[in-house]
């Protein structure tokens, strides 16, 4: 372990630690994820507990693009290992990662959003870092992890059968390659979704769009798909990776409810 960082809250900067507890089911004390005020706990999901990323990997896809942040935890995930490289950990998605004195399970990679890309102020930086910007992981056992912990990745077949996430195949296209039919299928149930969202948790959307505002984005697209999304030089086929997976959310809120 290189680096650890918690964020207390939606939009706030990287507070270094030197170590945190992991604790099962909730993710690590004092993080925004753990305390329910992060941006996207409104949409909540067990691999939002703890995110890893590869310092070695995040750090040659920026240089390879002639890019650079102020420090990894910029890049707002909580753990920075060195040693494992940025495809390790995503060929780990179904499997263990034991962590100092826990483990936690690995649901999914972590794409890098439009949102992270403005809050360091580096252009470019969603697209070069799309397959080193860690993974999304649910704490299954609590502990304490410090500076130094080795970190290991259990051995075995990937099981897939205990993934659990919300979202769809497309999710995870690089922008650049993602057909703008895919773009423009997602608008037509944007208002949908934030209304389900407004009934369970206004609050939450209100953080949502609050953290997407102040970097000057929008998470919610104009109601009219024909309208210019661009907004603030954001290219249409960008803005997609600020989109959740609408009609599987919904899927998810219904269900929710009928249980």
């Amino acid at each position: 372990v290189e680096g650890l960082w918690i964020f207390p809250q939606s939009g706030s900067d990287p507070v270094r630690q030197t170590d945190v507890a992991f604790v099962a089911g909730q993710g690590i004390e004092g993080d925004r994820y753990f305390l329910g005020n992060g941006t996207y706990s409104v949409l909540p999901e067990k691999g939002r507990q703890c995110t890893l990323i590869s310092a070695d990997s995040a750090k040659k896809a920026l240089a390879d693009a002639g890019m650079q942040v102020a420090n990894i935890g910029t890049l707002r995930r909580n753990v920075a290992v060195r040693g494992l490289t940025g495809k390790e950990l995503l060929d780990a998605v179904g499997k263990e990662v034991y962590i100092g004195d826990c483990t936690v399970f690995v649901h999914r990679n972590c794409v890098p959003c439009m949102y992270n890309e403005r809050k360091n102020g580096v252009n470019g930086l969603m697209e070069a870092l799309w397959d080193d910007a860690g993974i999304s992981c649910e704490v299954v056992k609590s502990g304490r992890v410090r500076l130094g912990d080795s970190v290991r990745i259990a051995a075995g077949e990937n099981d897939t059968a205990r993934i659990n996430h919300p979202k769809p195949a497309s999710f995870f296209v690089r922008p650049s390659k993602r057909p703008a039919a895919d773009v423009k299928a997602k608008y037509a149930d944007a208002a949908k979704l934030r209304a389900e969202l407004e009934k369970t948790d206004p609050e939450g959307v209100r953080r949502l769009e609050g953290a997407y505002n102040s970097v000057g984005l929008r998470f919610f697209p104009r109601s009219s798909e024909k309208e210019d999304l661009s907004e603030n030089g954001l290219r249409l086929e960008v803005m997609t990776a600020l989109l959740v997976p609408v009609a599987v959310v919904l899927g998810v809120l219904l269900v929710s409810r009928i249980k």
